[in-house]
């Protein structure tokens, strides 16, 4: 389950019974049931359009690193939760995971573990890294999101 974005999960669980909450209340004046159903309506829909994408994350999320070892390539201890709806699932084979931390040759020592697990790397110049073992080829990057560091790797073919 580490591999789960834990704030997708608490949206997931916290919308409908907000919105389940909200329903509840009392209501005593009129005005007060029509500003009541035009903030139920938005919510509502909201959640209708919401839940899918967060449980379509969520399902691409669960068990990438499973994913990435039978794919054969090593997991990092400097990988925390997968991000957004990138878990490596056929057919576009692409992994991205958010960093506890970021060293400096995190390239470098996940290209070393990769050639123990039998890849052979070739660096570069963008400070990617592809990684060849037959016919299949993958690249690993490092990619800016807001604030946050994502460590990417995609199949090419």
């Amino acid at each position: 389950m580490n591999d789960i974005d834990s704030d997708i999960v608490l949206v997931v669980l916290l919308i409908p019974v907000l919105l389940l909450l909200w329903m509840k209340l009392p209501t005593s004046g009129g005005i007060y049931k029509i500003c009541k159903f035009w903030m139920v309506a938005p919510g509502a829909m909201i959640c209708l359009l919401c839940l899918p994408v967060c449980c379509y994350q969520l399902y691409h999320q669960a068990g990438a690193r499973s994913r990435l070892a039978a794919f054969g390539l090593p997991i990092s201890t400097y990988f925390s939760h997968c991000a957004g709806a990138q878990g490596g699932r056929p057919p576009r084979f692409v992994w991205c995971f958010s960093l506890k931390a970021t060293p400096s040759d995190l390239m470098e020592s996940y290209s070393n573990q990769a050639r123990e697990a039998g890849w052979k790397a070739e660096k570069k110049n963008d400070g990617s890294v592809i990684l060849a073992r037959g016919q299949t080829r993958v690249a690993i990057s490092l990619e800016y999101f807001n604030d946050e560091r994502r460590f990417v790797i995609a199949r090419i073919r």
